[in-house]
C-alpha cells in the first residue's frame, strides 16, 4: 500500500514538541525520507520541535535510530536545534547535543545558541548550566549558512532593505494615477480618490523638505570662515511622522519622558459596574485551557471575576496615541481610524514599565526585558508588538505561562487600540517581517493582533481577575 505523507509537518512537530514519543515513531516508520522536512507552519525540523520542548528521549529517537542531522537550520530563522534547546533552557538536550557534534552556528539575526540562553526566559539555574555547556565553544565557520543567508533576499532585514518604498519623483504630477496609488499603498496609505488627492496624501513630507532646502543658512562670524560645501544639519522628524516599525533618538526621548501614575477604581460605584460589564464581553469563554482541557480532567470550566480595576494615567503616551491617530486618518483614511480594545499579560514586574512607556518591541532600546518566550508566530518580535482581543488568552501570560486554577489572580493591562489596516495572516508561520501596505497583522484565529508600532496603543487600566470554579446549571440560563 502506497501511503502518502501528511501534506504539512504540523502533526509530527507538535508531537516532538510535546515529547510524544510514540507518535513521532509512527510517522517516521511510515515515511523515513520525511526526517528533515520542515514544518509549513513553523518552517522548523522535527529535531528542532523536540530540542525546543526540551526532550530528551525524543532528541535521542531521531538522532540515534533516525540519524537526523543535529544542525539542521529552519527555513526562516535559520536557527538549528541547539539554538532550541538553548533558548528553552534545556541544559540537558543542550549537553547531549554537543556530545553528538552539533555546532555553534549564527541564526538569520547574527545569535549563537549562547546569544539565544540570554535571550532565553527560563530559570538563572537552568540557564547558568547552559552556559557552562556551551561558553567553551567556538562560534563555527559555516560558510554553507553563510551563502545560505545571502540567497535569502525575500526575509527579515534583506526583505525590509527589499520592501523600502521607492524614492519618490519631485514633480508628482507627472506620475500616473496608477503609479500615485502604488506609492500610497507601499506607505500604507489610503488608495482611493482623484489624482489631486493621492498627491496631496505623498506630498506634505515633500513639502516640508523642499521648504527646508530653500531657508537660505543664517551665517555668524564663526561660520563665515568655514568651508560652503558643509552638508546642512539633518532635518529634525516629529515623532509619528516616521514609517511604522521604526523609531528616532526624539521618539525615544519622548517615551522616555512619560510618566504613568494608577488611580483605583472604587469597587461600589458606577464606574467599576461599567468596568464589569465592559470586560465580560471581552472574555471568549472558549479558551481550551479553561473549558475543555478541565472538562477531560473532569474539573468544572473556569469563568473570571473582576477584582480590581486601575485607571492609567499616561499624557505623554496619550499624545503619541492621538497623533498616531491623526496621522492614519490624514493618510489612511477614516475607515482606517476605527478604535478596538485589546490586551496584554505578563509578569507582574514588567506592569509598571510598561504602563510607563506601552509595549515595546523586543530588542528596542527602552525595554527592559532582555529574553521572550518566543519569536513570534504571525510577526516578528523585534518588529511589532502583540495583543490580544480576549483577556481569558493573556491570563497564563501574568502566571508563569501557566493556565490560572480555581482561587488563582491574573493582573493584565488593558489598551485602547488602533489596529489601522491589517493583514490577515492565515497560518502560524513564524517571525515574518511586517507586510508592506498595511499597519497590523490579524492572527490566523483572529484572536489577536500584531502591531507595527508602538503607539498604535494606549495603556489604560490595570485589572485584575480572579478564576473561580463556573457553578451554572441548566437553570440558571433559562
Amino acid at each position: 500500500i502506497n501511503r502518502k505523507p501528511p501534506a504539512n509537518m504540523s502533526n509530527v512537530w507538535k508531537n516532538a514538541f510535546e515529547g510524544k514519543l510514540a507518535g513521532v515513531k509512527t510517522y517516521l516508520k511510515k515515511f523515513p525520507d520525511k526526517k528533515e522536512d520542515l514544518s509549513s507552519d513553523f518552517q522548523s525540523s522535527i529535531l528542532y520541535g523536540a530540542a525546543r520542548g526540551g526532550h530528551l528521549e525524543v532528541c535521542q529517537f531521531l538522532v540515534d535510530e533516525m540519524g537526523c542531522d543535529v544542525d539542521r537550520r529552519n527555513g526562516e530563522n535559520l536557527s538549528t536545534p541547539l539554538h532550541g534547546a538553548a533558548f528553552g533552557g534545556h541544559f540537558k538536550v543542550v549537553q547531549y547535543l554537543v556530545d553528538q557534534g552539533a555546532q555553534l552556528l549564527k541564526n538569520v539575526y547574527d545569535d549563537t545558541p549562547l546569544d539565544d540562553v540570554d535571550n532565553s526566559s527560563a530559570s538563572e539555574s537552568a540557564k547558568k548550566k547552559c552556559r557552562a555547556i556551551l561558553k567553551g565553544m567556538e562560534v563555527a565557520d559555516d560558510k554553507k549558512g553563510a551563502k545560505k543567508k545571502m540567497q535569502r533576499a525575500d526575509s527579515y532585514d534583506e526583505k525590509v532593505e527589499k520592501n523600502k518604498p521607492a524614492d519618490l519623483p519631485k514633480d508628482l504630477n507627472k506620475l500616473t494615477v496608477t503609479q500615485l496609488r502604488a506609492h500610497c499603498s507601499d506607505r500604507g496609505l489610503a488608495t482611493g480618490g482623484k489624482k489631486a488627492d493621492l498627491i496631496a496624501r505623498l506630498k506634505p513630507d515633500d513639502d516640508d523638505e523642499e521648504e527646508e532646502e530653500e531657508k537660505p543658512a543664517k551665517k555668524t562670524k564663526a561660520s563665515s570662515s568655514s568651508s560652503s560645501s558643509s552638508p546642512p544639519p539633518a532635518k529634525k522628524q516629529k515623532p509619528n511622522s516616521i514609517p511604522f516599525g521604526e523609531y528616532t533618538d526624539e521618539d525615544i526621548a519622548e517615551i522616555k519622558s512619560a510618566k504613568a501614575s494608577l488611580e483605583e477604581i472604587d469597587k461600589d460605584t458606577e464606574p467599576f459596574w461599567e468596568m464589569e460589564e465592559k470586560v465580560a464581553s471581552f472574555v471568549q469563554g472558549r479558551n481550551e485551557d479553561y473549558v475543555e482541557s478541565r472538562i477531560k480532567e473532569k474539573k468544572k470550566p473556569l469563568t473570571f471575576i473582576l477584582t480590581k480595576a486601575q485607571k492609567i494615567k499616561n499624557p505623554v503616551l496619550k499624545e503619541r496615541y492621538e497623533r498616531r491617530k491623526k496621522w492614519l486618518q490624514e493618510n489612511a483614511g477614516k475607515e482606517f481610524i476605527r478604535e478596538r480594545t485589546s490586551f496584554h499579560g505578563t509578569a507582574p514586574k514588567n506592569v509598571n514599565s510598561i504602563i510607563k512607556t506601552s509595549l515595546l518591541r523586543f530588542k528596542h532600546p527602552l525595554n527592559p526585558c532582555k529574553s521572550q518566550v518566543d519569536d513570534g508566530y504571525f510577526g516578528t518580535n523585534r518588529k511589532g508588538v502583540y495583543v490580544s482581543r480576549y483577556c481569558d488568552y493573556t491570563f497564563k501570560y501574568s502566571n508563569d505561562q501557566e493556565p490560572l486554577d480555581a482561587g488563582d489572580l491574573a493582573t493584565i493591562i488593558m489598551f485602547k487600540t488602533l489596529p489601522g489596516k491589517s493583514k490577515h495572516i492565515d497560518k502560524l508561520v513564524g517571525a515574518i517581517d511586517p507586510t508592506k501596505g498595511f499597519h497590523s497583522h490579524s492572527s490566523p484565529s483572529y484572536l489577536e493582533w500584531y502591531l507595527f508600532s508602538e503607539d498604535q496603543l494606549l495603556p489604560e487600566f490595570v485589572l485584575t481577575f480572579k478564576a473561580v470554579e463556573d457553578t451554572r446549571t441548566a437553570a440558571d440560563d433559562e
